[in-house]
């Protein structure tokens, strides 16, 4: 093969690997970051135990069943959310007002899968349920 077609294949190899670099990083950009700022805050505020500031991230139908008290025996109920460290969302799905967001759980045992659906309302992103490996916040 002539020194000029390799050339050519590691330049076109190069650039099909940037292009993938840049699609991935666009995607992750392309989340809806209300609705993903909307879940982080809330994660947050369950690591630091702020389970009134919790509440009222989210939504108006989860809040009629529950208060700050029970929120925290729910989370009690999931100790992987209990004793999250972070957080991050991969990917999300829009449909109209209702977003879903799936992405990692970072733990003291490792990372497990999490899963936030919100609801628009009002301007403002709610959190509506959040599936811990598989199992949801009551």
């Amino acid at each position: 093969m002539s020194r000029a077609l390799r050339i050519a294949g590691v330049g076109c190899g190069l650039l099909a690997f940037v292009a993938t670099c840049a699609t991935s990083v666009a995607c992750y950009a392309v989340l809806p970051a209300p609705a993903r700022d909307a879940a982080q805050g809330f994660l947050a505020d369950v690591r630091a135990s702020q389970w009134q500031s919790a509440v009222q991230r989210t939504s108006a139908a989860y809040q009629r069943d529950h208060d700050a008290a029970r929120l925290q025996r729910e989370v009690e109920r999931l100790p992987r959310l209990a004793r999250h460290t972070d957080a991050t969302f991969m990917n999300a799905t829009l449909d109209g007002e209702t977003a879903v967001l799936d992405g990692v759980l970072v733990t003291p045992d490792g990372e497990v899968p999490i899963a936030v659906e919100l609801e628009h309302d009002a301007g403002y992103w709610y959190v509506d349920l959040v599936v811990v490996q598989g199992a949801p916040l009551e």
